[in-house]
This record gives structure tokens, sequence and C-alpha cells, in this order.
């Protein structure tokens, strides 16, 4: 509905109780269509506007139940004490509402880098939206919306969401994050410093990126955090790591001048010595002898309890994000990544406080540079933090190219670095006499082929593989070589900084030599190494799911051959609870982000299983815990004897699926 103004609404409104006073009061279809007017036109007095778009990724959920299915031959595990992080292959939104069956209130950081809806790098229904399409930005915030929606419902109360955007839907997305997450919850908004130098900008250079961030109750979140600067003497007390601010408790509020221990009656008064002396015996203050004979009171801070704040403008340039995909052999194949080094920040700083193993979303997961994140964080500060990655299997360009070279064509194309992506799919489609047609045709012959070309499979899972089992990296290390700092003192000697640099490139131990003046005035020699390094892998684990579905309608819920039934075959008919029950065992890993392998966790949904367990339970010597049906109910000894045996009994969560199977007239 357009914008309407005050006078005019109230114009409508009226009319509207006018048409109410003419029906009969057992008008009810009249007068409930009157309300439901009346109801649109009061509705939205401020805010966003936009034409609703519906998908086909949304339509699929009116006939179709999305389940998830495990690729065991992409499991990775290196360390069977942590916690497992999962890859989701498939369209977002699907692995969403999936996610609402598992992870409601309990995800403790979301970002996402999501479409920038510039130059078709949004895809609507598998159609590029272009510049020319009158219902971009509407249709860009149909598809943000529906998954905002489910995304406020997976963080926790004490929750945040962080999204990078340009301002090409800023704006748009601020208000839309405004009518979800409500303007009173947002932390901040930083301006990230993407890129330097005057590029080919026709009026402005863009040389930033927006990075909003919300909080699910502003009330109850912790600010984004780092590591204080320290600069005081460090004390252990207790085994507890402080340092001492010397400059705390001053003599007058505001102005430099420490009050001294002697002079607290006379300056503040007995109450404030009390205070002091308190926090003293508490390990709040300490005493610190000076020179005069007397005491300043030097406040002690946790170190592990002490940060500071984030300012507002960040700098991690795209270039280095170029740098990484280019150093795992990938950056030909994914446009656009972010550097790690602003994941890292910005994540660290989200779970500065966390007291918990923190759960990292992002379902935009694109070349998985968030994965990369947080397994470096985990490396370094030793903490644990697992992550849940959402990206589908798009196939870009550049890959269709990669597949059909494969198959042998065009291999002597090479695009150049001008040509877009529709002008490469175009000279794909050329070879075809019914241009696309043909090619998905070839597509359909070639199904699993070129599903291996898609972004999930060919791009965010090698990485992953990559950064846990370690890598020879793809181009020379680039590390500086000489550092020095222009000063008053020195600037007037500056020819002989280049008289060191020009003997270090002399020498030729580097290559790629690059003089750069950084901003806070230090010179630069940066180059290239000979050698090619090695990365050790980073112990995680990592499990590989796809989305599928599963029709809703009974009478498509047959054997797999769709043969009809006789009553008297024997057979029984496969049910939709049959094969739902197939997939309970992704959804018990996924919420618990354990691995159901038998050895340390078992799954046991019906008397058999449980039979096989009571029986042999003298092999599972490992097993921590059980995931049980409800329909299964353990007889005195046979919890008594799991007891024994220090094995926890958790039963199978009704909710995973039962609202579908009530739909359908079947119980769980």
């Amino acid at each position: 509905m357009a914008n309407l103004s005050k006078i005019k609404r109230e114009q409508l409104l009226n009319e509207i109780e006018k048409l109410k006073t003419k029906l009969d009061a057992n008008d009810f279809e009249s007068l409930n269509t009157l309300n439901k007017l009346k109801q649109e036109i009061t509705n939205k007095k401020y805010g966003l506007v936009w034409e609703q778009h519906s998908e086909k990724v949304d339509e699929m959920l009116v006939d179709n139940i999305p389940v998830f299915t495990e690729d065991k031959e992409r499991e990775i595990k290196s360390n069977s004490s942590l916690s497992y992080n999962f890859l989701l292959e498939g369209d977002n939104l699907h692995s969403l509402k999936l996610l609402e069956k598992t992870h409601i209130e309990r995800i403790d950081v979301i970002y996402i880098d999501p479409p920038y809806n510039t130059c078709n790098s949004l895809t609507y229904d598998d159609s590029r939206v272009g510049l020319d399409d009158s219902f971009r930005h509407s249709k860009w915030l149909s598809f943000m919306n529906l998954r905002l929606q489910i995304a406020k419902k997976l963080l926790n109360e004490s929750g945040i969401i962080m999204l990078s955007i340009d301002d090409n839907e800023a704006y748009q997305l601020k208000l839309l994050l405004d009518d979800i997450f409500g303007d009173n919850n947002l932390m901040g908004i930083f301006a990230v410093v993407k890129a330097e130098g005057g590029g080919m900008a026709k009026y402005v250079v863009k040389g930033h990126d927006l990075l909003f961030v919300y909080a699910k109750n502003l009330q109850r979140a912790h600010p984004l955090a780092k590591e204080k600067d320290i600069r005081g003497n460090r004390i252990f007390i207790n085994n507890i790591e402080y340092w001492i601010q010397e400059d705390a408790i001053r003599e007058t509020f505001g102005k430099y001048g420490n009050l001294y221990y002697e002079d607290i009656v006379d300056k503040k008064g007995k109450d404030f010595k009390e205070k002091i002396d308190d926090g003293i015996k508490n390990n709040e203050y300490i005493l610190l002898s000076k020179p005069n004979g007397k005491h300043i009171i030097g406040k002690l801070r946790r170190i592990d309890k002490d940060y500071s704040k984030f300012y507002s403008v960040m700098k991690h340039l795209n270039a280095d994000g170029v740098t990484t995909l280019k150093s795992l052999g990938l950056a030909e194949y994914f446009d656009y990544p972010k550097p790690v080094s602003l994941l890292k920040e910005i994540i660290k700083g989200a779970t500065f406080f966390s007291d918990h193993v923190p759960i990292i979303l992002d379902f935009f997961a694109g070349s998985g540079t968030t994965a990369q994140a947080v397994m470096e964080l985990n490396n370094e500060d030793k903490k644990q933090r697992v992550f849940i990655l959402c990206t589908n299997n798009e196939v870009s360009a550049k890959l269709k190219l990669k597949f059909m070279q494969s198959l042998g064509y065009l291999e002597d194309y090479k695009p150049n670095v001008q040509n877009t992506d529709n002008a490469i799919e175009n000279k794909i489609y050329s070879l075809f006499t019914d241009g696309k047609e043909g090619f998905l045709r070839l597509v359909d012959n070639n199904r699993i082929k070129y599903e291996s070309f898609g972004i999930c499979q060919y791009v965010t899972y090698v990485r992953l593989k990559k950064i846990i089992e370690g890598y020879t990296s793809k181009i020379p290390e680039s590390k500086i070589i000489y550092d020095k700092k222009i000063s008053v003192n020195n600037f007037d000697k500056t020819s002989d900084f280049k008289q060191d640099i020009d003997k270090i490139i002399q020498k030729q131990e580097y290559s790629n030599y690059k003089i750069k003046i950084t901003s806070d005035n230090r010179v630069q020699l940066i180059a290239s190494t000979k050698d090619y390094k090695i990365y050790n892998g980073i112990p995680a684990n990592l499990k590989y799911y796809k989305t599928d579905f599963i029709p809703k309608n009974s009478n498509q819920n047959q054997t797999q051959t769709n043969q009809q039934i006789s009553p008297n075959s024997g057979v029984n008919e496969v049910t939709l609870c049959d094969k739902l029950q197939d997939h309970i065992k992704e959804l018990i890993q996924l919420e618990t982000h354990h691995n159901i392998d038998d050895d340390y966790y078992k799954m046991i949904l019906n008397d058999v299983d449980l039979i096989n367990l009571i029986t042999n339970i003298n092999i599972y010597t490992n097993l921590k815990e059980i995931y049980i049906s409800s329909t299964i109910l353990l007889d005195s000894n046979q919890k008594q004897l799991l007891q024994s045996r220090n094995i926890k009994i958790s039963e199978i969560p009704d909710y995973y699926f039962s609202n579908e199977l009530k739909e359908n007239g079947e119980l769980w």
C-alpha cells in the first residue's frame, strides 16, 4: 500500500466507520472486510513499504517437508574431543527452517554478508536480478525479510547479528532491521575501510562498506570487546592475573593528581576510606608506596575480564580476502571475499565474554571466511567456538565454463577480467541451437558432475578441508622486510632509508618488492619470499549436510518404486513417518553438535535397537549418551544398567517433525 498522509488516512477511516453503520449487524463478511481495510490503513505509519514477492524456494515448502541428508564422504574428523561444525548445502531459507527445529534461541552470533543487489549479484528464482528490474529493491527486501525473521528466532537473549552491506541497500536494510529487531536494539553501525587508492570512480571513490550490529535484546547483550592495551604493572593474586591502574583514584575528579591513602579522610571522608579498605580486602585495590613515604591507591583490574570497546571505524582491506583465496588456490572462482581479519576481529569481540561454547551462524557463507576465522581464533586463544555455515551450491559463470571444459567444450576460451558473468554464460549458451535450454539438458545428463562445480562443493568445502588438514600456499608469502619510522629527528636523513632499501633489493633474496608509507609515517619494504609457505592444519570436526525434500501428501509417500502395494502382499507401506525418521539422526547431530557413531553417542529408534544395546552393552565401553525414541519404554533394570555405566539417556524430541505428521494424520 502506498504511503498515506495523516489527513487522508483519517478521511478513509471515517468513511469506513460510516459504511459500517449502514451495514446489517449480521453481515459478518462485509464487516470483516471493512475491519481488514481499517487494519491495513492503520498498520504502517512509518517504515518500509514494499511490494511483497514470493520465491519458488518458499513455495516448495507448501507441499514439501525439508530435511537434511548427511554426505558421510565429506565428513572431516580430526579430534574426537571437539564438537562438530556444520556446512549445510542448499537454499539458506530451507536450512533456516530446519535450524528452527534445532537451534531456537541458541545462536550466540550471526554474521552475514548477503548479496548487495548490484550488478546481478542477487539470484531470485534462478534468475539474476539486474539493475533494469523495476522490482529489484522489493525482491531483495522480500528475500531478506523471510530470512531475518527466522534469524531473530534463532538468536539467544544475549545474541547479536552483524551484517555487511554497501550503500545500495544499506538504508532499506536499516529500516528492515529496525522493524524486525527494533531500533532500540541497534548496537552500532561501523564503517569498514575496504580499499585504498583512487580507483576508477566516476564521482566518489567508495572506500568503505557498512557493518550493522543489532542485539536480540540490547539490555542483555555484551558490548563488542577487545583486549585492553595494558600499560600498567601486572600482579598475580590467588593465581589470577591483574594489572594495576595507578590513576584510578584521584584527589579531584577529572583532574590529574592521585589521592594518597593517608589523605583520604581529610579529602573524601571516613565513608570513602571504609569503601577503599573493603576494596583492599576484596582484591579491588592495592596500596603502592611512593618516595614521599605515602601510598597511592591502585585499582586491580582482572586481565581476563578487562576490555576496550570497539571504535566505529575499522580497516580491513578486501584485497587481503582475495590474497587468502589466492593462497588457497580458489580466488579465480569467488569474487569479493571478506578478509579473514575482519571476521576474526568482530567474532572475537562478540564472544569476548562467553562462558560457554558460542555457536556462530553464517547463512550467506559464500567462500567460508567465517569458518576460517572461527578456526583460527580457536587455535590462537584456545577457546572453543563452533560454526554453522549455510550456502547454496549455485554454479558461477566461471565454474559453468570449467564444467563445460571438463566435458571437452570451449577448451580454448579464456575470458578476461572485463568479461561479466552474463557474457561468459552467453558464450556457453551459444554452443547450443536452443541456447540455455540446450545447456540445461547437458546439465541434467551430467547432474553429479555439474554439482561438483557448485560454490559449496568446489569452494566452501575445499577451503574448510584445507584449513583443517593443512595446505601449501599457491602464492609466495608476502612479508615486511624493512620497517622504519619517519620522525622529526631523522627526517633529513630519509636518503639513508633509500640506501638501506637499495642494498636489500640488490641481494635479490626476495621478489615483487614494493615500498609503502603507512598512515603512522613508517617506511616499509614489502616483498614476496621465494618459498611457498606450508600452513599446518587446525584441528576441527566438520559434517556436511544437503537439504532434500519429502512430499507432504501421503499419496506420494509410497515405496521408491511407486508400485501399487496389494493389502495381502506382506509388504508394509512406507509412511511419511518412516521417511522422516530416516533423517532424525541429522537433526540430533545438528542440535547437539555430536557425532552419532555408535561409539560415544548412539540412537535407539525401536525395540530391536534397544535389545541389541542391552545384550551387547559390554562392547560399548566408550558410550556416553543414547538418544531414544519417545515410543520406547525402558524398564527399571534397563535404566539401572545404563545409569551404572554413566550413560546419559536423552529422549528424541517430538518437535522435530510432529507438526508435519499431524497435518498428514500420522503420529510420531
